[in-house]
């Protein structure tokens, strides 16, 4: 096992919550972090995904296709989270 190879992965799933069920709706692979990560679908139905022990995020398009990618250069650092705002509505918009 090598995390510079391995891989998490994003997993989007639909739940129906009076059956019980749930189905995976889908599914694609991002770079390696143990945990502090997280992922964000965007309005666009792209969706931007912080791999948090890497330093890196990146946005997706919803079948798994990198779009962007952005990495923080501190060497002692890593990102807790990520999120994307479009900032309407404040006062510096």
């Amino acid at each position: 096992f090598s995390s510079d190879t391995a891989n998490s992965q994003y997993r989007k799933y639909l739940v129906d919550e009076n059956a019980g069920t749930y189905t995976e709706v889908s599914s694609f692979d991002v770079p390696y972090s143990p945990y502090v990560s997280s992922a964000q679908e965007l309005d666009n139905g792209n969706i931007l995904i912080d791999s948090g022990m890497k330093g890196l995020f990146g946005q997706y398009s919803s079948d798994g296709t990198l779009l962007a990618q952005y990495k923080m250069t501190l060497s002692s650092s890593y990102i807790y989270r990520v999120y994307s705002y479009d900032f309407s509505g404040f006062y510096f918009a």
